[in-house]
This record gives structure tokens, C-alpha cells and sequence, in this order.
């Protein structure tokens, strides 16, 4: 957020691909969430840098979340791709592997893996 207010201000675009099994009500519920909280950082960050604030959207998209990730950020342009992960089993991580690997074989611009501290 530092980097883009500093740079007069910018958009985070937070994605949240939806697959066919899950729930669209608590995947929207979950990323308003996040944007919320995001968007108090960056009116933060605004204060302290006396730079516009970020502009924060969040989406939701239906789809496999390799394709609707490449989708997207083709689709509005995307600077970097930034992609959560957080301790997983065995399963999840074969499953992150595969989308990590079509995200970077695809992908429009750089990704930035970022992990979430376990809670």
C-alpha cells in the first residue's frame, strides 16, 4: 500500500474465484471483508503519507481458480498478481502446485506469492 500511495495513489483489485460447489453469498461475505479491512489500511497509509488513498475493488468470478485468475488480470490489466497461501495438507498443496503453476505459465505480469501466518 506504501508503494502505491506513493506512486499518487492506484487500485487493488481483490479476486476471489468462486467454484460451481461453493457458496457465492459466503465467498462475497469473505471478500468484503477483506476489502473492508484493506480499505482502513489504505485510508491509513493516505493519512500518513499525505498521498491520495488506494483504491480498493473486490470481485467475485466464477470458475476454476487457475483460469478465472489469468481471466481477470488479462481482463483489467494487472501490474502483478499477488497469491495468498497459508499452511496446507498434502491434497491442498498438489491442488496449489497445479494452480500456481498454470497462473505462472499464463499469466499476464509478475506474481508475488504472499503467505498468511497460521492462525
Amino acid at each position: 500500500l506504501h508503494l502505491l500511495a506513493g506512486s499518487g495513489g492506484g487500485r487493488v483489485v481483490l479476486l476471489h474465484a468462486v467454484a460451481a460447489r461453493r457458496s457465492r453469498a459466503a465467498a462475497r461475505q469473505a471478500i468484503d471483508a477483506v476489502a473492508q479491512a484493506l480499505r482502513v489500511r489504505a485510508a491509513a497509509v493516505a493519512q500518513d503519507t499525505g498521498h491520495p488513498p488506494v483504491r480498493v475493488e473486490a470481485e467475485l468470478a466464477d470458475g476454476p481458480v487457475p483460469q478465472v485468475v489469468v481471466q481477470q488480470a488479462s481482463r483489467i490489466h494487472a501490474d502483478v498478481i499477488a497469491l495468498g497461501t497459508h499452511d496446507r495438507s498434502a491434497v491442498e498443496r498438489l491442488w496449489l502446485r497445479s494452480t500456481a503453476e498454470h497462473v505462472l505459465s499464463n499469466a499476464p505480469c509478475p506474481i508475488v506469492t504472499v503467505r498468511t501466518p497460521h492462525a
